[in-house]
């Protein structure tokens, strides 16, 4: 299987995964009382308000990834799913340092789509960053080296029709 291919199937992979979490967010409880507190990590926006928002976004973003898909151009699409990924580890972090994280869900909206906040959600959703993070790293490694690969081979190719 070339990278082409593996990079088509991880945008499609992170396009349904994307799609899924902003639905498990769409649904959540926002009559709870903790989505009506402000975010550990953003103090100026409340929790249901900054879910509303992510779920949005992630949308656009799968939006956008089928557009790379349909362009036939899934590298950039891998490269952006990179930066969100990073996004969300550093939200991780800082969520993880909140002083204000005590009493929190660490489901980040998912827990509640389930109807209770549930313990394994968060591990669910450090392997889906996981493997999303992963992939993407892989993926635009082994691109970096195949393009390198090519840079060799047109310079070996010029160098030889000097001599």
């Amino acid at each position: 299987m070339n990278r082409h291919t593996l990079a088509y199937i991880y945008i499609i992979f992170c396009t349904l995964a994307f799609i899924t979490t902003a639905t498990a967010k769409l649904f959540s409880d926002f009559s709870h009382p903790l989505m009506n507190s402000v975010d550990p990590v953003f103090f100026f926006i409340k929790a249901k308000y900054l879910l509303i928002f992510i779920s949005a976004f992630e949308i656009g973003l799968s939006i956008f990834l089928l557009v790379k898909l349909i362009t036939n151009r899934p590298m950039d699409g891998v490269k952006f799913v990179l930066w969100i990924c990073m996004l969300f580890v550093l939200y991780r972090i800082a969520f993880l340092f909140s002083p204000s994280r005590l009493g929190t869900c660490k489901c980040f909206g998912v827990g509640s789509f389930f109807g209770f906040m549930e313990e394994k959600s968060d591990l669910y959703s450090l392997i889906l960053l996981g493997i999303m993070l992963l992939g993407g790293i892989i993926l635009q490694l082994w691109e970096w080296n195949a393009e390198r690969n090519n840079k060799n081979l047109i310079f070996n190719t010029l160098n030889k029709e000097q001599k």
